[in-house]
């Protein structure tokens, strides 16, 4: 069985290759050594809430990395990304292309860090889900 880490960060990369974003998503298990630009999806954490529920908050990064010689595209991807995941139904859209995975809530990106990676831009956008295996 998937674990909810490889459920998320698929749905998520799945959901995002559905949006006109500018950049392939890919799960962070198969993200290494991709040419930029690229978003990459991937769970930095979850728990279980409450207890014994089968339930969880999910920690999800959205990382949007781009050469810093094009500092357009990148914007223009970055703020593309924000459109896609900031959708007061977000949890409905990753249920369509999710495979194994309920979503029943998810936040806007309510945090993002800015950072950068040799010669590119990267952009971390921090997303909550709240979901269970199914």
């Amino acid at each position: 069985m998937a674990t909810l880490r490889n459920l998320t960060e698929n749905a998520l990369a799945d959901y995002l290759n559905t949006q006109t974003v500018g950049a392939t998503a890919y799960a962070s298990v198969v993200a290494t050594d991709k040419p930029a630009p690229i978003i990459i999806c991937r769970v930095a954490g979850c728990e279980e809430e409450p207890l014994q529920s089968g339930n969880y908050r999910v920690d999800c990064q959205v990382i949007v990395k781009d050469t810093a010689a094009t500092d357009s595209t990148f914007d223009t991807i970055s703020e593309a990304v924000r459109t896609a995941l900031w959708i007061s139904d977000l949890h409905t859209q990753l249920n369509a292309v999710a495979s194994g995975l309920t979503v029943i809530g998810a936040s806007a990106p309510h945090k993002m860090e800015y950072d950068v990676d040799d010669d590119c831009w990267v952009e971390t956008q921090h997303v909550e889900l709240y979901a269970m295996p199914s």
